[in-house]
């Protein structure tokens, strides 16, 4: 029984990464409320106020997917798959339309992907949702 309770290290690693990348999105949509971050605004031509809100909109969802991940929701574990194909298809998107060096993030990308859809990671995702119910049974 205890063993069905263990993270996968990896899933500790990706939620810590996830947590450091939203950490720093939220400082940097901070500084850009603050107007400290004029050179970067104007390439966008963006208010400041917008970006700001654009970053801290993107370091909060980042915080909550790490925390989902790190404590096994089955939601988190959907929009992390959601993310992480949609992450692929704007790179090979962007490869086409841009630069090729968006292909190197892809195969980094279907590697995370194949390590989500492993059985022991899902069985990790899928046992952590027993405790919670809600209105809108989002385990089923």
């Amino acid at each position: 029984m205890a063993e069905r309770n263990r993270r996968p290290i990896l899933i500790s690693i990706l939620a810590i990464f996830i947590f450091s990348v939203g950490i720093l999105c939220l400082i940097g949509g901070t500084l850009c409320a603050m107007g400290l971050v004029e050179e970067y605004r104007e390439k966008l031509d963006m208010t400041k106020e917008a970006m700001a809100l654009v970053f801290i909109g993107i370091g909060t969802a980042h915080v909550a997917m790490a925390g989902g991940l790190w404590d096994g929701w089955k939601l988190a574990w959907y929009v992390g798959v959601l993310i992480i194909i949609l992450l692929m298809v704007s790179n090979a998107t962007l490869a086409v339309t841009s630069s090729p060096w968006f292909l190197v993030e892809i195969p980094f990308g279907i590697l995370i992907l194949l390590y989500l859809l492993r059985p022991g990671v899902k069985e990790y995702f899928k046992h952590r949702c027993q405790n919670w119910r809600t209105p809108i049974d989002i385990c089923k």
